[in-house]
């Protein structure tokens, strides 16, 4: 129970801390450069859920998946900020969205470290803050790092 309590209450604080950063980043255009190929997306992010199942790396043509008893979520709460689980800890951060050219760039994700997580944790937070453009149809979202060129692999739980 205390544990639990403990959870909840750095959860909270995690979020806390996200929305009331005052240097949030106000516009992906100043950070990303478009081009002619983009990815578009065809509805909003806000209030889904997903899975990670591996990280693909495009000149390998490999997906890394990750073992099955570890996980890593990402909620999109609201149209600025994100939750997650990486096993066994909690994961909070901000992004800023622009749907038309399908950039996206994670700020502030930050992860609480309750216990020892799977190796592959530092690297998912990692590239999540490399991560500048999406896609997602249907049950899969793609975060493109390295150039639009490797990506985070999720299915859509909600």
């Amino acid at each position: 129970m205390r544990k639990n309590i403990l959870i909840i209450t750095t959860l909270l604080c995690l979020i806390g801390f996200a929305t009331a950063c005052e240097n949030k980043i106000t516009d992906a255009n100043d950070y990303v450069k478009k081009d002619d190929d983009t990815l578009q997306g065809s509805e909003s992010l806000v209030g889904t859920k997903w899975k990670l199942l591996g990280f693909f790396d495009v000149d390998k043509n490999e997906l890394k998946e990750l073992e099955h008893e570890f996980y890593y979520t990402l909620e999109f709460l609201t149209d600025s900020n994100v939750s997650g689980q990486g096993y066994p800890n909690i994961m909070a951060g901000e992004y800023i969205i622009d749907y038309s050219s399908a950039s996206i760039i994670f700020s502030r994700f930050i992860a609480t470290t309750f216990a020892m997580g799977h190796p592959d944790e530092e690297l998912y937070s990692t590239l999540m803050l490399q991560v500048r453009y999406f896609s997602f149809m249907d049950n899969e979202l793609k975060l493109f790092h390295s150039n639009k060129k490797n990506y985070l692999l999720f299915r859509r739980l909600l």
